[in-house]
């Protein structure tokens, strides 16, 4: 599975590299059904199991042409729930600036669209210590970055990974990230970090290495 996503998500794919530790041993079941192999017919496909620690959920269907190997609509829900949230922060990457505790957690996806283009995209991830949702839409192509525009919404966090002596930092904020594929806008934040509230905006460019640009006001910050 990692060969295949190297050649066309490759970012995904070394980020599924580092937790695949994780995900063993992985016993999944899988259903495909197809009305029929002309265009324009639908296709279903169910996916249930374990991965490591975790159960795996997976619903979808669209429109498919068989013989063409192409997909015009989808509509995707697919749910995890982990006995460990860190390992669920670790598969979405979040691990590194958001302290997770070992406690139960949920990751739910919902996708639907035209997988060759604009795909509407709604996420939830929940943990005791992390409550944080996205919504928004995005575009994929093979090789590069997305490119879209999705709505942030941490309602708790503790952002302790970020401090150097490991202190709590408890951390709430909305906003938008618009991406264009080269570079990622974070607009309109609206924050309250350790008490204090911030707004601002924040763009960086996702060329290696990166230039960050932004501009904020703050109540009150202890430097």
């Amino acid at each position: 599975v990692n060969a295949i996503l190297g050649r066309y998500m490759p970012q995904l794919a070394d980020r599924l590299r580092v937790v695949a530790p994780a995900l063993a041993p992985a016993r999944l079941q899988a259903t495909l059904k197809l009305d029929d192999d002309k265009a324009g017919n639908m296709a279903a496909l169910d996916v249930s199991g374990t991965a490591g620690g975790m159960r795996v959920s997976l619903n979808g269907g669209g429109v498919a042409d068989l013989a063409a190997l192409n997909l015009s609509s989808f509509r995707m829900l697919g749910q995890i729930d982990a006995n460990d949230a860190s390992t669920l922060a670790n598969l979405t990457g979040v691990d590194r600036v958001v302290a997770i505790a070992k406690q139960p957690g949920m990751l739910r996806l919902t996708m639907s669209g035209n997988p060759f283009g604009d795909v509407a995209l709604t996420s939830t991830l929940s943990t005791g210590s992390l409550m944080a949702s996205a919504n928004g839409t995005v575009r994929l192509s093979a090789g590069n970055w997305p490119t879209g525009n999705v709505s942030l919404n941490v309602a708790r966090a503790d952002f302790s990974p970020l401090q150097p002596d490991g202190g709590k930092l408890p951390v709430a904020f909305t906003g938008r990230v618009i991406s264009d594929g080269k570079q990622a806008t974070f607009d309109d934040i609206s924050a309250v970090i350790a008490g204090s509230k911030v707004r601002g905006k924040l763009t960086a460019s996702l060329a290696m290495p990166s230039r960050i640009d932004g501009a904020f006001d703050v109540d009150t910050l202890d430097v």
